[in-house]
C-alpha cells in the first residue's frame, strides 16, 4: 500500500507539472504565471485560465482517489502539494531571476505562493475524496446489480457526499478568492 501511494504521489505530481507545462506551451492564452498577479503586464487572468489552473489538481486528485481505495485522498493531496512546490520552487530559490517590479513586492509574491500551495493541496484532497466516493458507489452498485443498488449506495454514502459538497464550496470559494486577489493586487 505504501509503495502504491508513493507511486501515485510521484506520478500525480509529475502529471500536474507536465499538464501545466503543456498548458503554457500549447495554450498560452489560458496560462498565467503567478508572478503576473502582482503586476499583470504579461497576461490577463481570465476565468477560463483560472479554472484550468485550479481544475488540473482537482482532476488529478480525482483520478488518484479513484485508483487507490485506501488513502487515495491523502495521496492526492500529497501529489498536489508536491506539484505546487515544484511549480513555485524556482521563485523561492532564485529571487534574482525575478523582474525588478516583482522583486520590489517579494513579500506579496511569497504570500501568493503559499496560498497557491495550500489551494492545490486542498483541491487535490477534494478531488481524491470525490474519486474515492465515486469508486465506493460504483462498487456497491455493481455488487448489488439491481436498480436500487446505486440509490442505496447514494444513501449509504451520504457522509461522503456531504464532504464533497463542502469541498465543492471550498473550490468555488477559492476561485472567487483568487479572482478578487488578482484584482486587488493589480490595482
Amino acid at each position: 500500500m505504501v509503495v502504491a501511494a508513493t507511486l501515485a504521489v510521484t506520478v500525480g505530481a509529475l502529471a500536474i507539472v507536465g499538464l501545466m507545462w503543456a498548458n503554457r506551451r500549447f495554450a498560452p492564452r489560458l496560462y498565467f504565471p503567478l508572478r503576473d498577479i502582482i503586476y499583470g503586464l504579461d497576461s490577463a487572468v481570465t476565468w477560463r485560465a483560472l479554472l484550468l489552473k485550479l481544475g488540473i489538481p482537482f482532476l488529478t486528485g480525482l483520478v488518484i482517489g479513484w485508483a487507490l481505495s485506501e488513502g487515495g485522498a491523502v495521496a492526492a493531496a500529497g501529489a498536489c502539494f508536491l506539484a505546487s512546490f515544484i511549480l513555485v520552487w524556482p521563485g523561492f530559490s532564485s529571487p534574482e531571476r525575478l523582474s525588478y517590479e516583482v522583486a520590489k513586492r517579494r513579500q506579496e509574491l511569497n504570500v501568493i505562493y503559499v496560498l497557491f500551495m495550500l489551494s492545490y493541496t486542498l483541491l487535490g484532497l477534494a478531488g481524491g475524496q470525490l474519486g474515492l466516493s465515486m469508486r465506493k458507489m460504483l462498487a456497491y452498485g455493481v455488487e448489488h446489480a439491481d436498480l436500487g443498488g446505486i440509490g442505496t449506495a447514494i444513501t449509504s454514502n451520504i457522509a461522503d457526499f456531504a464532504k464533497f459538497i463542502v469541498f465543492s464550496l471550498f473550490w468555488a470559494t477559492s476561485v472567487l478568492a483568487w479572482r478578487r486577489l488578482f484584482r486587488k493586487v493589480q490595482q
